[in-house]
């Protein structure tokens, strides 16, 4: 709105004030906030790993919750004791499945050949006090179809041990029979989803979905890698409250004098 007032001032002159006013207005301001979901691992580190072996022919795993519509899951890890390579040069069958329909969505064969992840180094509990643990790191393989998780979905990570039980150096177990809290102090995991402290089970040869459920002897064996997601917030209205005034013909300037005036 805008008002332009003629100000008459008897004696002195005619002299224009012009007063603009725009008025506060509501408008549609589409904003866009772009949050970088990296493609980090599912489990980032472990600070109490605990002395527990597998046995051989048995399922293992793990259940885990998305948080988030922008995950997309593209390979599957396995963890190699001093990164040099897997006991008898073995190889790990890994697979993630939805868990309450017990669907297989996907699964890798891991070798000593797959990719090393070298950006997290977790050293597993085996040892006595003079020899802390054995360090290791993650080897990958990628999904066929990467697969897009849905928020709030539970899925299960699971692997089989194949037919040889594992040597104690070679095993890393998160932790065993402790509290939800105390598991959450000892582990970093992805903050996009929520790592559930429990522990998949199933004496069997093949690979199979691990029916049973306990709470003890939580596999960091196995792990995940994210790709890279943004997150877009819709189209926000804002109220943008804005004065203007404009004053014409003041500020040290004189008003003309009609014509004829001395």
């Amino acid at each position: 709105m805008v008002l332009t007032k003629i100000i008459q001032k008897s004696g002195v002159g005619k002299q224009n004030l012009s007063l603009a006013l725009t008025t506060a207005t509501t408008i549609m301001v589409n904003i866009t906030i772009t949050e970088s979901v990296s493609a980090a691992a599912l489990i980032q580190g472990a600070k109490n790993p605990v002395d527990i072996t597998w046995q051989a022919s048995t399922i293992h795993g793990f259940d885990f919750i998305a948080n988030s519509d922008n995950l997309t899951l593209t390979s599957l890890g396995f963890w190699d004791s001093n990164s040099d390579g897997f006991f008898q040069n073995g190889s790990f069958q890994v697979g993630l499945w939805e868990t309450a329909t017990q669907n297989l969505l996907g699964s890798v064969i891991i070798d000593s050949n797959s990719t090393l992840d070298e950006s997290i180094t977790i050293t597993n509990g085996f040892g006595v006090p003079s020899v802390p643990g054995v360090p290791g790191q993650y080897r990958y393989e990628d999904l066929a179809s990467a697969v897009d998780l849905t928020n709030g979905t539970t899925y299960s990570l699971t692997f089989q041990t194949g037919p040889n039980s594992f040597p104690q150096n070679d095993s890393l177990v998160l932790s065993s029979n402790i509290s939800d809290t105390q598991f959450n102090e000892d582990n970093t995991f992805n903050s996009n989803i929520t790592f559930l402290n429990q522990r998949r089970f199933l004496d069997n040869a093949g690979f199979l979905f691990p029916t049973n459920v306990f709470g003890s002897a939580i596999p960091g064996q196995i792990n995940a890698r994210f790709a890279s997601a943004t997150v877009t917030t819709p189209e926000t209205s804002a109220t943008v409250g804005i004065i203007a005034l404009g004053l014409l013909g003041l500020g040290g300037i004189k008003g003309k004098k009609d014509k004829g005036e001395a």
